[in-house]
């Protein structure tokens, strides 16, 4: 009897040892998951910790981050690429010979921006790409900034010092400013060649009007 019970604990001792072994061993892989995974999230950025890339001025970012009556498009996007409840009219009048004004509106035929378009041709309206953008109104964001909303201050915060900043003379715009953020080149939108981002202030110093210049 005696033997039995000491063959019974000596088997039940093996098994415990083999089990302990075994959650030794789980516990073990834990520990280095849990690390390895650790060491993951370490790299992730939080909101405190977003790079200049992020906020700074970046063109190819700020043109693909453009939202327009809760539509996500880009600049440059051709007329025929626009949302398929939109609609555009066409105006070549006054412009260089392959560029046009265009105005879009949204399915009720209320305007949301008038803009330029290059690559113009009567016969293939569709194929003309908008290339110089203005959005006037609170239904349009660029790279987050929204007309009548976004301040100078968070502007510079976001973007830096400005590229040329332009005074208004007339006693109409009194106050109002423009800061342009990337290179142009050319008098007016008929000539324009560049990429950058320009923002008009009004006299409150919150922004009136943004606007995407992208062409070569």
């Amino acid at each position: 009897m005696k033997e039995r019970l000491c063959t019974m604990f000596s088997k039940l001792k093996h098994r415990l040892d083999r089990k302990s072994k075994r959650v030794v061993a789980l516990l073990a892989t834990a520990i280095l998951l849990c690390g390895f995974m650790g060491c993951e999230r370490s790299t992730i950025p939080d909101g405190s910790e977003i790079s200049y890339s992020e906020t700074g001025f970046d063109i190819e970012r700020i043109r693909k981050n453009v939202i327009v009556d809760g539509q996500a498009i880009e600049i440059p996007i051709k007329l025929k690429e626009l949302p398929k409840d939109w609609t555009y009219e066409t105006s070549a009048n006054r412009f260089a010979e392959d560029r046009c004004h265009v105005e879009v509106k949204d399915k009720n035929g209320d305007l949301l921006f008038n803009c330029g378009a290059e690559n113009y041709k009567e016969s293939k309206k569709g194929d003309s790409r908008i290339f110089d953008a203005p959005f006037e109104n609170d239904k349009c964001s660029v790279d987050g900034i929204t007309p009548f909303k976004t301040t100078r201050e968070e502007i510079v915060e976001r973007y830096g010092e400005a590229t040329s900043i332009k005074n208004f003379n007339s006693k109409k715009y009194e106050g109002w400013q423009e800061y342009r953020y990337g290179s142009l080149e050319g008098k007016t939108s008929n000539d324009w060649h560049g990429k950058c981002l320009i923002v008009t202030f009004n006299e409150k110093g919150i922004v009136d009007w943004v606007t995407i210049v992208y062409t070569d």
